[in-house]
């Protein structure tokens, strides 16, 4: 799952155009970068998550929510439902679930980012792999945990190549009942990896670049 790059990639980008009217964006300043964008980024985020199912969530691009849903349905997925996600409280998302190919997919939107998807599977070695519709933030992977990004796929698009290109090794088989808190551990150890890790001011040069905020510098 990606949301910890979206979140990080969605702040970063937020302090970058602070910064970029404070003091502008110099050559060679990566360590400033780090120290004042990316370690802010990273202090600002939660340790761990905990989703709220709640089918009252209103999203704003219902029609594009409902069509993505009907194509996972229609491949098999069951729904697992509505959730907010409390430390998170303007991301809403659908998580779906096909316990039977050991996958599972999620349905976010936020109302400034919009609509994505992102298709994963889980390894009995504690490896994992995600397929999603959203750009690349620009952020270093966690090792073990590939993102692949595919922008613009609808979600039967994105199913079938996440079911075609993901290792064949011993997977995980989630179910509709240990979805939810799958989800939560998987963002609570990926933000250990990430906090552990640091964002370099390289990183956040490249968070730039990728927004189109600075061109080739940084």
């Amino acid at each position: 799952m990606k949301i910890i790059y979206w979140i990080l990639g969605t702040i970063i980008f937020l302090f970058i155009l602070r910064t970029l009217i404070i003091l502008g964006l110099k050559f060679g300043a990566r360590y400033f970068l780090k120290k004042y964008v990316g370690d802010k980024a990273l202090a600002r985020q939660s340790d761990t998550i905990h989703l709220v199912k709640d089918e009252s969530r209103r999203w704003q691009n219902a029609e594009a929510m409902e069509a993505n849903s009907r194509k996972l349905l229609a491949k098999g997925f069951s729904d697992v439902g509505i959730f907010r996600i409390n430390e998170l409280p303007d991301v809403t998302l659908r998580l779906f679930i096909k316990s039977e190919e050991y996958v599972a997919s999620t349905i976010y939107e936020h109302p400034k980012v919009g609509l994505w998807m992102d298709c994963y599977t889980r390894y009995q070695d504690g490896k994992g792999i995600t397929f999603s519709t959203s750009k690349d933030p620009g952020l270093d992977q966690r090792p073990g945990h590939p993102i692949i990004y595919l922008p613009g796929l609808a979600s039967d698009d994105l199913y079938e190549r996440a079911i075609k290109e993901r290792p064949k090794d011993s997977m995980v088989h989630l179910t509709a009942d240990s979805l939810q808190k799958y989800f939560e551990q998987a963002y609570a150890e990926g933000m250990v990896w990430r906090k552990n890790k640091g964002i370099s001011g390289k990183e956040v040069a490249k968070v730039a670049v990728a927004r189109n905020l600075t061109g080739n510098k940084g």
